[in-house]
């Protein structure tokens, strides 16, 4: 594995992770009008990710549905309109709450696919595990994995096509044995994005 020193992004990879990290913690304290003000910025600053965004909606569907149904008849409150079958109303509340909350979750994971390419998660991973080493942690080894997965992912039959693993395979198949990896430099826009992030979580966090 070869790691080269670059300065070709906008950001360092790591930056948009820890950015991610820190979006995703604060989410989950955010109120109604908190949530609304992301909601609208998530719109506003979409772009290409919104169609990402919209998959993993909708492929999360069933999982969005079973966590509203749980939450809002497994919260205990005034029944709606008094039917002994409906749930609360503090569960649907609650329920749609924590949903919105997951569904600005998958925008984020959208947003954050979509700015940053598997060589460069890679790159972010690899620099926020190398202060781990002492807790036995392999950042090389780690990230060699994990490009083996992205490379099978790229590479793999297509849907379906099952009967390909029962064919006679060609020997010396292709075979990912180097990985190239450009480092670039911590910059001050880093420093600059991680504390405006945390400073308008801050605010939305103490809004009324």
């Amino acid at each position: 594995m070869c790691f080269l020193d670059a300065g070709r992004i906008l950001f360092h990879p790591a930056t948009y992770l820890i950015s991610w990290a820190v979006f995703a913690l604060g989410l989950q304290f955010l109120d109604w009008q908190a949530l609304a003000v992301v909601a609208l910025a998530t719109l506003a600053i979409g772009g290409r990710a919104m169609q990402r965004w919209g998959r993993l909606v909708w492929r999360a569907k069933w999982l969005l549905l079973t966590l509203w149904i749980v939450l809002a008849y497994g919260t205990p409150g005034y029944l709606w309109q008094g039917f002994s079958w409906a749930p609360s109303v503090e569960g649907m509340e609650l329920a749609a709450l924590h949903v919105l909350r997951l569904i600005l979750l998958l925008a984020s994971l959208a947003y954050l696919f979509e700015r940053v390419p598997h060589r460069d998660f890679m790159v972010g991973l690899w620099v926020l595990a190398r202060p781990f080493a002492f807790l036995g942690l392999d950042a090389d080894r780690s990230v060699a994995r994990l490009a083996l997965v992205f490379d099978y992912l790229e590479h793999a039959p297509p849907k379906g096509s099952w009967r390909h693993f029962l064919e006679p395979q060609a020997e010396g198949g292709r075979i990912l044995e180097s990985l190239r990896l450009e480092i670039p430099r911590w910059r001050m826009a880093d420093a600059i994005l991680l504390l405006a992030l945390t400073a308008v979580l801050t605010l939305l966090l103490i809004l009324p």
